[in-house]
């Protein structure tokens, strides 16, 4: 174990003496308040206990009591004297003193020569001996959120399926105007939706990272992976019919990512690994790239395992059971083959493709590289993943930042901005998307330093999806500011249009405004009426068409963080007044 160096008050300790829990209590308050408003999108966060026990020479000198029902803790004068009752008691023979320190909330330790407390996180007290506790933390949060009002469970549960009925009831009222539309459109059906074929019906959402920048308590960075459905009919008539495995793609990959997806998914986490085809990576800002390293050794662990469970019963290997293409800028495959030297074999399995090799025609000369490298990985992936055409663009943020389409040979297709301003290029690389997901990092009030940091304010990302004619929506990479969710409800976005034309753009998001000058009202309801659109959670995992329940959960979620969201509301306006006078 690691020595403590007591003088500079930092405390190291080994990671295979204290357990992998929940650090932040408001954290895992949220998680447990998601799980109990939309129990089919949240799971239930793994925690595991400490892989080894403190030898008993070790052993804390003293350990508080842990309330199991989320009563109130006692008072800390109260407590402090039973702490000094307990030591008093306690033997005077020496005791060994410990060279690391597990962090548990409460504990007391000999530490040279001194009796120290340590401050960790209160989900970690006592279960340095008693996991049982530990796994009760999620209990004792319900226990503690019903609590406060009794009746709260009844309103959560129908809090999503009133929504759902006045959703439904105001499309009907709509109905008549979408038919008039569809009547004229050609390769619409009745209900005015794009005919597509029904096996991308099931495309999911799991979003691991929604925050922006740096991590926070609620939102950890950027992470979203995009599972689809997988059939080989396509390349493989034999095969016609016969639903495979699913193949996913991950967009960014912030520091954290893996570790959240595995409090995600526990154990079943290899298999979605192994399910990862293709990483993108937008630009090479910390808050996207960071997590990659810890992402590809852990893709490579369960690609080995399952490859040896398969040569176990007498299974044949496939190269494309291995496969894994990057698409990033060209400077992150130079940052990755350092890495390399540390950890060999990390890239065995990698292709990589610059993300200017995709650009069209008139920003880059990609055919002439129609020889190299990237050439032959494009026509693998194409064909490991049922893919048409992947198109980028260069995004309005940093050097070398990009936006991308992807189009499948079944036509559904997905469009992702990474960090941008509102910009018309990517708008039509991603005409008629099926899934946007889009960057918002702050509302309106806020646009002038979205201006300055180049990003993209709530209703600008909506705007470029109507440009767009994208039919469903994700807005992700929030600010930190905005810790539960922003001043904002999914369930009118045709409200948000309106409000374009009242910002002071930029030349990027200029587009948008002479799109709002030219808004047809009617256009602009009917494709409100046919849009989903989600707002990103951490540890969210939703198929695409559920993306309107969420209108249910904001009610439930404002009175659970009441205190709060009242402080975010504070926060919030006390940004807008500075806005505000920065414009005047």
């Amino acid at each position: 174990m690691l020595t403590i160096f007591f003088s500079k008050q930092h405390i190291i300790y080994h990671p295979d003496y204290a357990p992998n829990t929940l650090t932040f209590n408001r954290a895992a308050k949220l998680n447990v308040a998601l799980g109990m408003i939309s129990p089919d999108h949240f799971r239930e966060l793994q925690i595991t206990p400490a892989a080894k026990l403190i030898p008993d020479e070790y052993a804390p000198v003293e350990t508080p009591e842990i309330p199991l029902t989320g009563g109130v803790e006692k008072s800390k004068k109260k407590k402090k004297q039973q702490q000094q009752q307990q030591l008093r008691q306690k033997e005077t023979a020496p005791r060994p003193e410990l060279t690391a320190l597990p962090l548990l909330q409460g504990t007391t330790y000999l530490l040279k020569g001194k009796l120290i407390s340590s401050n960790a996180s209160k989900l970690a007290t006592g279960s340095w001996r008693d996991p049982d506790k530990l796994a009760n933390t999620a209990v004792d949060m319900y226990n503690e959120i019903i609590e406060r009002n009794p009746k709260r469970p009844g309103k959560i549960l129908n809090a999503e399926a009133n929504h759902e009925l006045a959703q439904f009831q105001a499309y009907n009222k709509r109905k008549r105007r979408i038919d008039q539309l569809s009547a004229d459109s050609e390769g619409e059906d009745a209900d005015g939706a794009v005919v597509k074929p029904a096996k991308f019906s099931d495309v999911s959402c799991i979003t691991c990272g929604t925050g922006s920048a740096t991590p926070g308590v609620f939102r950890n960075v950027i992470g979203t992976i995009i599972r689809l459905p997988f059939y080989d009919d396509i390349r493989e008539p034999k095969n016609r019919g016969i639903k495979m495995p699913p193949r996913s793609i991950l967009f960014d990959v912030g520091e954290s990512t893996l570790q959240n997806l595995t409090r995600m998914f526990g154990a079943q986490i290899d298999d979605l690994l192994r399910e990862i085809k293709l990483i993108t990576i937008s630009h090479m800002h910390a808050d996207h790239f960071f997590g990659i390293i810890t992402m590809l050794r852990a893709r490579n662990s369960a690609v080995e395992n399952s490859n040896i469970e398969k040569l176990k019963r007498g299974k044949s290997l496939t190269d494309e059971s291995r496969n894994l293409f990057i698409i990033g800028p060209r400077r992150l495959i130079s940052w990755l083959e350092e890495w390399e030297q540390i950890y060999p074999g990390l890239l065995s399995d990698v292709q990589f493709v610059d993300n200017s090799f995709f650009r069209s025609d008139d920003e880059s000369s990609s055919s002439s590289n129609t020889g190299s490298s990237y050439a032959t990985a494009y026509r693998q992936l194409r064909r490991d993943m049922n893919i048409t055409q992947i198109v980028t663009c260069r995004a309005v943020h940093a050097q070398f930042a990009h936006s991308l389409s992807i189009t499948f040979d079944n036509k559904y297709k997905l469009a992702y901005s990474g960090d941008t301003r509102p910009n018309a290029a990517f708008a039509a690389i991603g005409r008629d998307a099926d899934l946007l997901i889009h960057e918002a990092t702050m509302e309106d009030a806020l646009l002038p330093g979205a201006i300055a940091k180049r990003h993209s304010t709530i209703s600008e990302a909506i705007g470029v999806g109507y440009v767009m004619n994208a039919r469903n929506i994700l807005l992700t990479h929030f600010s930190q500011r905005y810790a539960v969710f922003p001043v904002f409800t999914a369930e009118s976005a045709s409200s948000r249009l309106s409000s374009i034309s009242t910002l002071n753009e930029d030349s990027a998001g200029r587009f948008l405004l002479e799109q709002s000058t030219e808004l047809d009202s009617m256009r602009a309801s009917i494709w409100n009426a046919r849009l989903k659109l989600g707002l990103a959670y951490d540890g969210m995992i939703m198929r695409v068409g559920e993306f309107n329940c969420q209108g249910g959960w904001v009610r439930p979620l404002s009175e659970i963080f009441s205190e709060m969201n009242a402080e975010i509301m504070k926060l919030q306006k006390e940004e807008k007044s500075i806005a505000m006078g920065r414009l005047m």
